[in-house]
């Protein structure tokens, strides 16, 4: 009886440790290419703005491989991996509202990157802070958290601080402070959330945009030139629509893990916190909830049996 006990428990607290663990899964490309040419890929995750040299930009169904469709310049790609071949080639993923999530590959020289926390941290960098002790944001008091994509930038997520909860405070170990005398402390990874920023002077402001000077502009969209058809392709894929499958292959293998929702082509990995993002969603871990409930269940229902038995 004890020992089922012992190994109940120790089962417990394994789950227990694993939960964190599931709230960030780094997708890889399906598919014998990514398998072959493993060692030649980085991982990448920044977004990239399309700004061909003909006015758009192809998508392959691998690097050298299958045209799928082409995009204007303006589109806004999120660079999961890049192969660091063949002049570089970034992969992504898209989803399509009746084949769910597919991936594509496009070459980097098509692409330039979207300013955001490794390029704010590349041209600021001279100016961060790195205080002998970390500075602390204590959480009790505030009615909703914004973290930002670095000081200034327009893009931010506004999490909803639970009244009752009893959250530690955060710690920085890299400040930086404005033009306007506001501090910002860098979190390198929070709940899903990756190298972003927190204005400790005003946590709980979203109006903050203007507080460094203006990032570098992207390039604007521009109208794509329509390509000359190539009559053994079949007719020209629409660039704002997901390509339709080759009946002449095989389908595309089931997804492995559930990709963030939303975003074009694609998203970065949905943020799974202990916080609600205002804008939607619950957030609550309910499939670690679930698996440590059912564990609880069938440890009560082996000790009534094993008890009874003792009697």
């Amino acid at each position: 009886m004890k020992r089922l006990l012992i190994l109940l428990l120790a089962l417990l607290l394994c789950l227990s440790m694993a939960v964190p663990a599931l709230a960030d899964v780094i997708w890889e490309p399906e598919g014998d290419f990514f398998l072959e040419h493993e060692s030649e890929c980085s991982y990448e995750n920044r977004a990239y703005i399309a700004a061909g040299a003909e006015g758009f930009v192809r998508a392959f169904d691998e690097p050298l491989g299958k045209l799928t469709a082409e995009y204007p310049n303006g589109e806004e790609f999120w660079i999961e991996w890049i192969w660091d071949r063949e002049g570089g080639w970034g992969y992504f993923r898209y989803h399509d509202e009746d084949e769910g999530w597919q991936q594509a590959w496009v070459q980097m020289g098509d692409l330039t990157v979207k300013y955001d926390a490794v390029s704010f941290a590349q041209e600021h960098g001279a100016e961060f802070l790195h205080p002998e002790e970390d500075a602390l944001l204590p959480l009790e008091g505030l009615e909703q958290l914004v973290v930002w994509t670095y000081p200034g930038a327009e893009d931010h997520y506004v999490l909803a601080v639970y009244a009752d909860s009893d959250q530690p405070p955060l710690w920085f170990d890299t400040l930086y402070e404005d033009p306007e005398g506001r501090t910002w402390g860098n979190l390198n990874y929070y709940y899903g959330y990756r190298n972003v920023w927190v204005c400790l002077t005003d946590p709980e402001s979203e109006d903050l945009s203007a507080a460094v000077p203006a990032a570098p502009e992207t390039p604007a969209p521009t109208e794509a030139p329509a390509p000359t058809p190539d009559p053994t392709e079949g007719p020209e894929p629409d660039p704002t629509k997901a390509p339709e499958p080759d009946p002449t292959e095989a389908p595309a293998p089931a997804e492995t893990a559930s990709p963030a929702a939303g975003g074009s082509p694609a998203a970065p990995d949905a943020p799974q916190n202990s916080f609600t993002e205002v804008s939607g969603g619950s957030g609550f871990p309910w499939l670690p909830v679930g698996l440590v409930a059912a564990v609880v269940i069938v440890a009560g229902i082996l000790l009534a049996v094993f008890g009874k038995r003792k009697k």
